[in-house]
């Protein structure tokens, strides 16, 4: 299991953290827009920074390749970005200035377990697009979140 004392695992040194979901397929995000749709999460999405309607479905989301629309998601106080890069691969990423209380590592890595549930598959926690500098690893075989630091 996971212990929130690994807070320097959001140190900040410029960059952000980023959260995946590997080998994801086009069901793997309609099951993460699914996800993020039914819980009390604060979302918000722009397209090419005006507030926007969020795409009915991720094959809409990853079609528009034209335009910078993130989706936002407020963890309470941690808000993840969410951004439709490819099919094969979902990304968030988290500032770590955001991430600086144990209550706010608790918020990132229950929202890392609670998804790796809904979608059964991993979800790992890295340094700033660099999937193998894993911190965090969400295991769908094994269950829970642990430090894993690969860096």
């Amino acid at each position: 299991m996971w212990h929130v004392d690994h807070l320097h695992a959001f140190h900040q040194d410029g960059s952000l953290r980023d959260i995946y979901v590997q080998d994801a397929g086009i069901d793997a995000w309609e099951k993460f827009l699914a996800f993020v749709r039914s819980r009390t999460f604060g979302l918000s999405y722009t397209r090419d920074g005006d507030p926007s309607h969020l795409p009915s479905t991720a094959t809409q989301a990853l079609a528009d390749i034209s335009h910078a629309h993130p989706l936002a998601i407020d963890l309470g106080g941690v808000a993840l970005h969410c951004h439709f890069f490819t099919a094969d691969e979902i990304e968030l990423d988290v500032h770590p200035r955001e991430v600086t209380s144990r209550s706010a590592v608790v918020k990132v890595l229950k929202f890392m377990e609670d998804l790796g549930k809904f979608l059964d598959q991993d979800v790992i926690l890295t340094e700033e697009n660099t999937p193998d500098h894993v911190w965090f690893r969400y295991s769908a075989r094994e269950g829970g979140v642990r430090f894993e630091r690969t860096v």
